[in-house]
């Protein structure tokens, strides 16, 4: 039945991206180029509407006609609760393309996040019960610690890798990085390290990696497609990747702190972010120029060199975590590890040397250095 789900999710994808692409192309409904990228025809970007459709419709085919049940309340959350946000997205995207002055505010966006995770939470069982620390072991947490923590990773996850999309291809390419780490940890230290799970806990875990290795062969594919770009994410699916990955990293043993370290740049980015504008008295919540990408441009760095630097990092610190494999306090040792190093270096650089740090996009003359 694992192996329906990957084909159902390969149809919806080579069906709903063609259909899309053409069928948005001829109403008209493009994206134009902003500002800062003027070196680029007008493309799709709404066309991934069809792949949700697609895959509704194919999930009720499975279930009602092949009598494939196998679709729990956490997976039927993953789409729902995904949905809601893309649908979200969706409604703000095409505001911005019909006019650039009209975009859902901050704090709605902010609310309707909050409640998808608090859906999550209380309606499809994801939540986190307890954290666990090396040389400390497992510390439980109540109701409302653990409502407020799991509101706090949805929302840092979706946002963050929603924030790295200012350059072509950067967030897509660290989702697939997140959605192949999780795919790995569980083949090469979850199901061989932890022989004692019951049959329920081991399928659920298979369908986690078959979910998240379909998610990686989809951003793998925007990341190619967006690299021109001949069409784009924009916030309908990035938000959505970074959602799926705080989603499915909370799932019984694939709540892991491992995503967190490979992802460690966008994640402690936002945060460095929000900091940084609670600090000027602006909305961290707002869109900013500030952002890590920005940064290493302002510093000289083009395009090519910041996205290779930010994805051989992530695919670097994967196999480190990979190779640790259950050794927790190692793990927390290179978390350390690199919370010193970019706080460090950010600290330094920017509030002790005070560089430049906000990118200015109106003096970029095009897209690709």
């Amino acid at each position: 039945m694992n192996f329906e789900l990957f084909v159902i999710y390969i149809i919806v994808w080579a069906l709903g991206l063609r259909w899309g692409r053409t069928l948005f192309a001829q109403l008209g409904i493009l994206d134009k180029p902003w500002k800062d990228v003027p070196a680029r025809d007008p493309v799709p970007t709404l066309q991934w509407v069809v792949v949700i459709f697609l895959f509704i419709v194919l999930l009720y085919i499975s279930k009602v006609m092949l009598d494939l049940d196998y679709i729990g309340r956490e997976f039927l959350g993953l789409f729902v609760w995904g949905g809601i946000i893309a649908a979200m997205s969706v409604v703000d995207e095409m505001w911005r393309i019909v006019d650039s002055r009209y975009r859902l505010s901050a704090g709605v966006r902010l609310v309707v996040q909050v409640l998808v995770a608090g859906a999550a939470r209380y309606l499809s069982g994801v939540w986190l019960t307890e954290l666990s620390i090396p040389l400390l072991g497992y510390i439980q947490l109540s109701d409302f610690t653990s409502l407020l923590a799991t509101i706090a990773r949805f929302v840092l996850f979706t946002n963050a890798i929603n924030r790295s999309d200012g350059i072509y291809g950067l967030a897509t390419g660290m989702s697939s990085i997140g959605f192949l780490t999780i795919f790995l940890l569980l083949g090469l230290v979850v199901f061989p390290g932890y022989e004692f799970m019951s049959l329920g806990q081991s399928e659920l875990l298979i369908r986690v990696q078959i979910i998240s290795l379909a998610l990686f062969v989809l951003s793998l594919l925007a990341t190619i497609l967006e690299y021109k770009p001949r069409w784009l994410l924009r916030d309908v699916w990035v938000m959505y990747f970074g959602f799926a990955l705080g989603y499915l990293s909370l799932l019984w043993w694939a709540k892991i702190g491992t995503i967190i370290v490979v992802l460690a740049l966008p994640l402690f980015d936002a945060i460095w972010v929000m900091i940084d504008r609670l600090r000027k008295g602006v909305s961290p919540f707002d869109g900013t120029w500030i952002h890590l990408h920005y940064r290493l441009m302002t510093m000289g760095r083009n395009r090519h060199e910041v996205r290779a630097f930010i994805r051989w990092w992530s695919l670097f610190f994967m196999t480190v975590m990979l190779s640790l494999g259950t050794d927790r306090v190692g793990k927390l040792l290179v978390f350390g590890a690199m919370a010193l190093i970019f706080f460090g270096a950010n600290i330094y650089l920017f509030r002790i040397k005070k560089l430049p740090y906000e990118y200015i996009a109106q003096n970029e003359k095009g897209y690709e250095e």
